[in-house]
């Protein structure tokens, strides 16, 4: 969705980063196909994916971003006053909660929107499955799990080390 919207060397960076050698509608086909992929449910699992742009009231966005958002992205776009910080955080982050099965609560807090806040893209993925060999009880240890280079949490993870053979 940033690509969509990027222009110039931004674009050209962000193209050799993702695919150098495709062009802008190759790459946008591709990503609408893998996200038909996953809200097509034939895989035998809950995947959904949501995408949405919020921005800021009286921008006025290109009829070709906000027709490609929803042609490849299948992505909603909505104003929102980011000035009123506290109930533009509280929207997004509803959103995302129900987009996730309220997995992700609060993604946000009303410290990241501000009066200059043009745009906030939202891409939400929800996975639940079953695992072909369930996890013991033992192989589950805490760790450090790093939401940033200074902050880190500790979470419970799950390892396994099979062998795997091949010829």
């Amino acid at each position: 969705m940033v690509y969509l919207g990027a222009k110039e060397n931004t674009a050209k960076q962000i193209r050799d980063t993702i695919a150098k050698d495709a062009s802008e509608n190759e790459i946008h086909a591709h990503f609408s196909s893998v996200l038909n992929l996953i809200n097509s449910n034939n895989l035998g699992v809950t995947l959904e994916s949501v995408n949405r742009v919020y921005f800021r009231e009286n921008l006025t966005l290109l009829d070709t971003y906000i027709d490609g958002i929803k042609k490849y992205y299948g992505g909603e776009l909505e104003e929102i006053n980011f000035g009123e910080s506290v109930a533009s955080a509280n929207k997004i982050n509803s959103f995302v909660s129900n987009s996730t099965h309220n997995k992700i609560m609060n993604l946000i807090s009303p410290n990241d929107l501000d009066e200059i806040t043009q745009l906030f893209l939202i891409n939400a993925i929800y996975f639940k499955g079953e695992w072909d060999e369930q996890f013991k009880e033992s192989q589950t240890t805490d760790a450090d799990f790093y939401c940033s280079p200074d902050v880190t949490k500790k979470v419970s993870i799950k390892q396994n080390s099979p062998k795997f053979y091949c010829t």
